[in-house]
């Protein structure tokens, strides 16, 4: 006689009610984020774009404070002398600008830092202007982003030579042609693929599917490129700031501050007296999902014990961040930028970077837009660059990753099924080590 097996305990099923609680949230944030991260670009965006002048801008400074009228500018606007019109909505015309005499068709001459009688006034005082977004586009140096485009492209070789190396000191034999085919096909499809939440994702999978019997190496290979490129960059922030002294006083705190705290963070997981000091081990051997977190710490320690290999990934960091940064520059002399030491954008770049880095928008798309026209205007020069510099750097580095995607082409790389079965696999949850 057929025995039936016994219906479960309420333990049991509470245990299953908890776990299938759990699956609805995960499933419901995973269908929501990306629209709310969405919305939340949208916003930002709005925000940024309705701060940033349009229309060109005359402005007057004194001790009593800075006092701006929109119009347009007449002549070249980098010149220490330029012609502006007033707009018809600016009148009347606050008291410095009333005092000017205008000719004919309304406008009147400006000189940068001069008073309204034409003499030199005090440092920071006196007139000065500011282009509108449209004319920022519209007079900018092409040859600019040519020169621009070549150093991000080389910006992204020195990146895929760090990850080489990083892979080979995890234990994994690559070639450099098959670090660049799998960093190409996660640039392309962190910008084609809805639902992927990083292109690291992508070439996170693939290395782990490539190597399974080393995928906690693969993983954390990829992890570890990512915290170095961050780390060195907030370093760079930091020192940038640093030795401006008082220009960036308003932000020195927390990028300084984020630069301690990372380096003091990569030494003691690094190191391995400090690990034994804190009982790391103890620590990850309590943590929800003890054993995979062991396996990747496991496989982060082996960086530990080659100081060497080490010692280069940390070199070209900094040569790719200086690579990025001098394209940048390039960018902001281009739409017109002369205001700003070229050192300034040392600070700038990293961090406006490290802000778009911030995991709650697209692309960091709006957060950098906030952060470069904000930096620019802090520091006396144009929001309009700033932000046009932003809009045409995400622009330059969107080209590169379309053209990354011809690697779907190349041989031995995977097929738009197998990617788009990847990117069904990280809305799972990825790939265990």
């Amino acid at each position: 006689m057929e025995q039936k097996p016994p219906s479960p305990g309420p333990e049991h099923l509470a245990t299953s009610n908890a776990g299938a609680q759990k699956t609805v949230k995960r499933t419901l944030f995973a269908r929501w984020r990306a629209p709310l991260q969405a919305l939340f670009a949208v916003f930002v965006l709005s925000w940024v774009f309705q701060l940033i002048p349009w229309r060109d801008v005359a402005l007057f400074r004194d001790d009593g404070g800075e006092v701006q009228v929109s119009g347009e500018l007449v002549g070249d606007w980098k010149q220490d002398r330029v012609g502006f019109l007033p707009a018809q909505d600016s009148n009347p015309l606050p008291g410095p600008f009333a005092a000017l005499q205008r000719t004919g068709d309304g406008s009147f001459e400006l000189s940068r830092d001069a008073n309204a009688s034409g003499q030199p006034s005090a440092p920071g005082h006196g007139f000065d202007w500011r282009p509108g977004m449209l004319r920022v586009f519209r007079e900018m140096d092409p040859r600019g982003l040519a020169v621009a485009l070549s150093l991000f492209v080389l910006g992204q070789l020195i990146v895929v030579t760090r990850w080489w190396r990083l892979l080979h000191g995890a234990g994994l034999r690559v070639s450099w042609y098959e670090s660049l085919r799998l960093t190409c096909l996660g640039l392309f499809f962190n910008l084609a693929v809805p639902g992927l939440t990083g292109g690291d994702l992508v070439k996170a999978l693939l290395a782990a599917r490539a190597h399974p019997s080393r995928k906690p190496e693969a993983l954390v290979s990829i992890a570890f490129d990512r915290l170095l490129g961050l780390l060195c960059m907030a370093v760079l922030a930091a020192v940038a700031v640093l030795l401006s002294g008082d220009v960036f006083a308003e932000i020195r705190l927390p990028v300084v501050g984020a630069a301690v705290l990372g380096v003091v963070g990569a030494v003691a997981i690094m190191s391995g007296g400090l690990r034994r000091a804190i009982g790391l081990e103890r620590i990850l051997s309590r943590l929800p999902l003890a054993g995979v977190l062991q396996k990747l710490d496991a496989a982060l320690v082996t960086y530990s014990r080659q100081p060497a290999q080490l010692a280069l990934c940390v070199l070209l960091s900094f040569l790719n961040h200086l690579t990025v940064i001098g394209g940048i520059l390039v960018l902001g002399r281009a739409f017109g930028d002369d205001i700003l030491a070229w050192s300034s954008y040392f600070a700038i770049a990293p961090v406006a970077t490290i802000v778009s880095a911030l995991p709650i928008a697209p692309g960091g798309w709006g957060l950098g837009e906030a952060a470069y026209s904000s930096l620019f205007s802090m520091l006396g020069a144009s929001a309009a660059i700033g932000l046009a510099t932003s809009v045409s750097f995400r622009l330059l580095q969107m080209v590169i990753s379309l053209v990354a995607g011809l690697f779907l082409f190349a041989p031995g790389s995977a097929r738009l099924e197998d990617m788009k079965n990847l990117g069904g696999a990280t809305e799972r949850g990825g790939i265990s080590p």
